[in-house]
């Protein structure tokens, strides 16, 4: 592994550094106002947008990135494995 020196570092590009200049705003949160913060000891953290002054004070975050969107709902008939599975181990009667 190698090291670099913080100043030649970048983040990719939907990754933001918690300072007062790139600190998230209302746009960036997704329809429940939610944003994903960064923590070295708590790793990513979903909360409110209005909490990102806690998350860098009581968590120390140091970064923000927008949340993932949420996968579609199946519309799909189960297959004979999958149906025999979940009867036996009792989620499915019938």
């Amino acid at each position: 592994m190698i090291s670099l020196p913080a100043p030649i570092m970048t983040t990719p590009e939907n990754l933001f550094n918690l300072q007062p200049d790139s600190m998230p705003t209302e746009k960036d949160a997704d329809p429940y106002g939610d944003i994903l913060f960064f923590s070295r000891k708590s790793g990513w953290i979903i909360t409110k947008l209005e909490d990102a002054q806690d998350m860098i004070e009581e968590y120390n975050c140091t970064h923000w990135t927008w949340t993932p969107e949420t996968p579609p709902v199946d519309d799909y008939e189960l297959d004979s494995t999958r149906t025999e599975y979940l009867r036996n181990t009792g989620w499915l009667k019938g």
